[in-house]
């Protein structure tokens, strides 16, 4: 498929390498005139999918994936990340009204006012962030 028109998108064009493999996604919305380029995929020198927008995978020496990283990300709300996935251990991602990134996993944020990070708290450490008048 080089092109669709799903009902949420005026359409989507892809376009792929000489053996058939997708390299590219290009979403448009013509009431916006906004194109949407949701990233690349790549391959390795065997044609195996490495890396997709969302995904990133790893083969051992007798090409079976041995490590995935995989994302959900929520288009619905300003695309922010929702859940990642690395090797089977899924992290959680909470955002606020401002979205702003308030925790990741066990990973908790803070910001002031202007939307500087504050704090970051990771399994009880704290890192506390000042700035100076330049932001």
């Amino acid at each position: 498929m080089i092109q669709a028109n799903p009902p949420t998108l005026d359409n989507e064009t892809y376009s792929y390498d000489k053996v058939g493999n997708r390299l590219s996604e290009l979403l448009g919305d013509t009431n916006t005139g906004k194109n949407t380029n949701t990233g690349q995929w790549q391959y390795n020198a065997r044609d195996q999918l490495i890396s997709t927008p969302l995904n990133n995978f790893q083969y051992d020496t007798q090409c079976i994936i041995n490590s995935e990283t995989s994302q959900l990300v929520d288009t619905a709300n300003n695309g922010n990340r929702i859940q990642s996935t690395t090797n089977g251990v899924l992290t959680n991602y909470v955002y606020n009204a401002n979205d702003w990134l308030l925790s990741a996993g066990s990973v908790a944020y803070t910001y002031d006012a202007s939307g500087n990070t504050l704090t970051e708290t990771d399994g009880g450490q704290v890192t506390t962030y000042r700035y100076d008048g330049l932001g």
